[in-house]
């Protein structure tokens, strides 16, 4: 079928990613464009940003290449995932990309930054938010939504890639399946556990309920409707809004389901501090705890960090900075503080 030609190949190693791009990029006709990532601020955290996006540091395009976006931009006609070839290079360069859908879309330069609790820019990199598509990592896959992907997963390494390569399709007639080993589609023993726990809890509070007198029952289904309906509406200019879920407890069944701060960011389209801010919010109404099993920080660092917490007495970021001589990013700073 027509769209074979255009269908994004996912593998779970960089290599065969590399090898398929490559390779279709020298087939294309023309010279290629070649743009380089700019960058500035803190060093280490300049390098965490740019393990956080799917955006190559050298972007090298010709007409006719397959790309994807990285970045949601709806005003310029683009969203993270979108799909499209490059039809020709104007403004300096920049490239035109015809989607699939039909439309003729402009990409520019956009800018990624971490910033810390104040709000102050710590680093930033700007590239184009683009990378060629003709193939992709499962792992760099992640967040985005694809309408026809050919997937190879015999060579998973690690379990639950099957999951995350397999739900990036927006549907079952979109997928073309190469192989599959035994790994892929094996759930991890913890997440299991877990599972069984939270399945538990579940029942547990059920069986309270249940057991509880009628009118107590009664009066908390009351209480329950009459803030369901305090929280689902809001006044303004004469007419009821349904109001939106919190973003913080979006951000928390990202984090429940497994995805890293960075991960989260990318998919939500904000900075690394906006999700960490979240994170201390759900601490803070003590709706969340922390532990290392969640993977924020190592646990090598983390210790380091908090021991700095100890010896300042303090929950400030600046005095432990400072204590460390600048070794951590404000972001892992404030990663090891939700473990206090």
């Amino acid at each position: 079928p027509e769209e074979d030609a255009v269908m994004t190949r996912l593998y779970t190693h960089n290599v065969d990613v590399d090898r398929v791009n490559d390779t279709m990029l020298e087939e294309a006709d023309g010279s290629p464009v070649c743009f380089t990532m700019s960058s500035g601020g803190n060093k280490k955290a300049v390098e965490s940003l740019k393990k956080s996006i799917i955006t190559p540091e050298t972007l090298r395009l010709k007409r006719g290449a397959f790309v994807m976006c990285t970045k949601n931009n709806p005003e310029a006609g683009y969203m993270n995932g979108t799909l499209g070839t490059v039809v020709d290079f104007e403004y300096n360069d920049m490239p035109v990309i015809k989607t699939l859908a039909g439309d003729e879309i402009r990409v520019t330069s956009v800018r990624w930054e971490v910033v810390d609790e104040e709000g102050k820019q710590v680093a930033y990199v700007e590239q184009l938010p683009l990378r060629l598509a003709w193939a992709i990592t499962v792992h760099k896959s992640q967040g985005m939504s694809l309408d026809a992907a050919e997937v190879d997963l015999s060579k998973s390494f690690v379990e639950g890639q099957g999951y995350v390569a397999l739900s990036r399709l927006r549907t079952l007639s979109g997928l073309r399946l190469l192989g599959v080993n035994d790994i892929a589609l094996r759930v991890n023993r913890e997440v299991v556990a877990v599972d069984k726990t939270l399945r538990k809890q579940s029942e547990d509070t059920r069986a309270r309920f249940v057991a509880l007198p009628q009118d107590k029952k009664a009066l908390l289904h009351q209480r329950f409707a009459e803030k369901n309906a305090d929280d689902s509406v809001q006044e303004g200019d004469g007419e009821t809004k349904e109001e939106k879920v919190p973003t913080h407890r979006i951000t928390a069944v990202l984090f429940d389901q497994g995805l890293t701060v960075e991960e989260i960011a990318h998919k939500r389209s904000v900075t690394v501090g906006t999700i960490l801010s979240h994170l201390e919010k759900l601490k803070t109404l003590g709706e969340r705890e922390f532990s290392y099993a969640d993977n924020l920080i190592s646990e090598e660092s983390a210790k380091k960090i908090i021991a700095a917490f100890k010896e300042t007495k303090t929950t400030n970021l600046t005095p432990v900075h400072k204590l460390l001589g600048g070794v951590y990013t404000y972001e892992e700073i404030r990663k090891a503080r939700l473990l206090l």
